[in-house]
């Protein structure tokens, strides 16, 4: 019987296809209503999906679908709601996660360490609380016991070094079937990729400092701006404004569309999730700059934890630049 999934964004899609291509493992995915962009991924992939795997839904909620009462279940972002709560109430029996950016490093530290699961920073309600404390004993039992495996592009930092000597089962996606296959070949993207972040949306960077690094980067020739999920309309208005940016807004994935675009030979970001990603998927002829954040870039609202992981980002690729 194939193994259950739950995604809620294009990227968890990718990333469980990515899964089952490399093991070989059955998978139906559950598709969540109302993700952005996700259903038109889906309809990107459905003619091109490895054997073996399907998909269904929108599925409003992942209480009421197929992922709920599965024994065998696949899910893209443990620190969701939805997730939390099926982990809570029907165990987690036999479970594979795989990557939402760099969220997997945070739940992975919360196993290890023995908190609750929950989002960095975020303000949340007492039933999401408990819905994390408990859904990190079931996942934490299960890694324990060996029934929690882990499918990411973060395979070789010491967090999950740590998270395989618990028990887990961390296997390493190296983006074999999206390097593999041509979605879109024909993508109209420029030479110089900037891939925009969420920081200054968030709260922990001044706008005045990212808008500088893009004019910095815009002056050196014409750049090609793909905005993070989560940046406003009104950031992107800001940066549209800087001589030299195009904004796009791109219906798939920056990794989908980066994959198979010809001509890119520069992609720029500040340090995120995508640099695990990109390092993997862009092919070495294509130059990877990771810009560090100066400290007097961040404000009051970064903690040290958001600090260190921008620091150990950065120094990934950094690592990739002199591979």
């Amino acid at each position: 019987m194939a193994r259950m999934g739950w995604v809620e964004s294009p990227l968890q899609l990718v990333n469980a296809v990515e899964y089952a291509a490399a093991t070989g493992d059955g998978v139906h995915l559950c598709l969540r209503e109302g993700a952005r962009r996700l259903g038109d991924t889906g309809r990107l992939l459905a003619p091109r999906l490895p054997r073996g795997v399907t998909m269904s839904g929108p599925w409003r909620h992942a209480t009421l679908s197929p992922f709920a009462t599965a024994r065998r279940r696949l899910a893209g972002d443990a620190n969701s709601g939805q997730v939390r709560a099926v982990a809570t109430f029907a165990g987690a029996q036999d479970t594979v996660l795989v990557d939402d950016g760099s969220g997997m490093l945070s739940m992975a530290r919360r196993l290890i360490e023995g908190r609750p699961l929950g989002r960095h920073a975020k303000n949340e309600s007492r039933l999401h609380r408990a819905l994390g404390a408990a859904a990190a004993v079931r996942l934490r039992t299960a890694a324990q016991e060996g029934r929690l495996t882990v499918f990411t592009a973060y395979s070789d930092t010491e967090t999950m070094a740590r998270l395989g000597a618990l028990g887990a089962t961390v296997i390493h996606n190296d983006y074999a079937w999206l390097r593999g296959t041509s979605l879109v070949a024909d993508a109209a993207v420029g030479s110089h990729v900037v891939v925009g972040s969420a920081l200054v949306d968030d709260g922990y960077l001044d706008t005045d400092a990212y808008a500088g690094w893009l004019r910095d980067l815009a002056a050196q020739g014409p750049v090609t701006y793909y905005p993070h999920r989560r940046e406003r309309r009104d950031s992107l208005q800001r940066w549209a404004q800087v001589p030299g940016v195009a904004v796009q807004r791109p219906l798939l994935p920056i990794e989908v569309l980066l994959a198979s675009a010809p001509g890119v030979r520069r992609v720029s970001t500040l340090p995120s999730s995508v640099v695990a990603t990109l390092s993997t998927i862009l092919d070495r002829s294509v130059d990877l700059d990771v810009s560090a954040v100066p400290h007097h870039w961040l404000t009051s609202a970064a903690d040290d934890s958001l600090r260190s992981l921008l620091e150990d980002v950065s120094a990934r690729g950094r690592a990739r630049a002199v591979a």
